[in-house]
């Protein structure tokens, strides 16, 4: 996943499994996921208060191919479980939706 950081233990020969302790140096750390769709970043930045989280959200979208086409075209209890899938926090899902509302 991006932006996560993985641990992990390291066990000698003989040593019971999972009883080692977690290693300082075995450490995975995965890259934030960058948005290249300057459109969706926009509305993204528009409809949530932080940068951030604006840039996250836009990240993990892009990365799981989601275009501002498809996402506006989908309807909105849809567009909702897909961001709570996400583990997108429920007020910024709101903020989204009402975004993505029709003009």
């Amino acid at each position: 996943l991006p932006s996560t950081e993985y641990r992990f233990r390291i066990a000698a020969c003989n040593e019971p499994q999972g009883q080692g302790p977690w290693s300082e140096k075995a450490v995975l750390h995965t890259l934030d996921v960058q948005c290249e769709d300057a459109e969706l970043c926009a509305l993204l930045h528009e409809a949530l208060n932080t940068k951030e989280y604006a840039d996250k959200v836009a990240g993990q979208l892009f990365h799981d191919q989601w275009t501002l086409p498809v996402l506006r075209g989908m309807p909105k209890d849809r567009l909702e479980d897909l961001l709570l899938r996400m583990r997108v926090k429920e007020g910024a899902v709101h903020a989204i939706l009402q975004a993505f509302k029709p003009e």
